[in-house]
């Protein structure tokens, strides 16, 4: 059977979030690791995913930037064919990890594989956007181009990009909070604000700690990056776009040992991230936060992932 399949995988936004779409700089590293996955076969315009299984043109709203990009490349490339897609996530939605953008990355390669052709960076990107406008508002692009990427990410809106040369030993920690964020009302909170001279000094601040967090992490300097992690969530949680129980993970990271914490992604939910110096300290990290019912937790080895 004819078949197009293509993969994706997830984000995590280190340092600058919000203040990216205001032309900041931000850094977002793949997470290779967790992935999605979408394959094309011929069928009557069907899905069938976790999230709703039925006829694309009643897909629920969270499915509307993808249906949207969709109908996009078959208009593109005037086909009238019908298909059935099926996806495959282990991205959780609306957790600040990119499981949208990976979305439409992976059907974009889908697409191209079933029909046996090839796309630019450039298209893919400006394709995935499609999605990412109707899903987020005024996406920056990060996630559209980290999650198809295989390197950390020095990222400005154009896109201006750099990949980052990793040489950190340490450990970051990703854990779900279990309350879906809300990126496009955290977006547009930060933009109701951005008259105000306060808000405009906090982007200008949270880009001056991207830029001493990407020096940090090329200089194995993870006390450094932790203390700009910590700054940032200050911040961010001053712009009204954390939440009180991920402002709660954060302090018990910090409790245990990390040198770093801080939401992560669009905010008001989705996962908190910590950096710590120690495997032990990480595990006895996850055991607490266990007892305490959060049970989605991943690991990054910072000095290996990238080797």
């Amino acid at each position: 059977m004819k078949q197009g399949v293509g993969h994706a995988n997830a984000k995590i936004i280190l340092m600058g979030e919000h203040a990216v779409v205001y032309d900041a700089y931000a850094i977002a590293i793949p997470f290779l690791t967790t992935i999605m996955v979408v394959t094309l076969t011929k069928g009557e315009n069907t899905i069938k995913s976790e999230l709703y299984q039925g006829n694309l043109d009643q897909a629920p709203k969270l499915l509307a930037g993808f249906v949207e990009l969709f109908e996009t490349l078959k208009a593109k490339h005037q086909d009238t064919h019908t298909y059935h897609v099926e996806i495959q996530s282990e991205i959780p939605m609306q957790r600040g990890m990119g499981s949208s953008a990976a979305l439409s990355n992976a059907l974009i390669d889908a697409y191209y594989a079933y029909h046996h052709q090839t796309i630019s960076f450039a298209e893919k990107f400006e394709l995935s956007m499609i999605a990412e406008t109707i899903n987020h508002g005024r996406p920056s692009g990060i996630d559209s181009l980290t999650t198809m990427s295989t390197l950390p990410v020095y990222f400005k809106k154009g896109p201006h990009y750099e990949h980052i040369a990793m040489a950190c030993d340490g450990y970051l920690v990703v854990v779900d909070s279990g309350i879906q964020g809300e990126t496009l009302e955290a977006v547009q909170h930060v933009a109701n604000q951005m008259h105000l001279e306060t808000t405009q000094a906090a982007i200008a601040t949270l880009d001056a700690l991207s830029q001493q967090a990407k020096v940090a992490l090329t200089h194995n300097d993870l006390t450094g990056l932790g203390r700009y992690m910590n700054q940032a969530h200050a911040l961010l949680d001053t712009l009204g776009v954390s939440h009180p129980i991920v402002n709660e993970m954060v302090q018990h990271a910090l409790s245990k040992g990390a040198l770093g914490a801080k939401m992560s992604g669009g905010g008001r939910g989705g996962v908190m991230i910590s950096v710590f110096k120690e495997q032990d300290q990480v595990e006895r990290f996850i055991t607490f936060m266990k007892t305490r019912g959060y049970h989605k937790a991943w690991v990054m080895n910072l000095r290996e992932a990238f080797q």
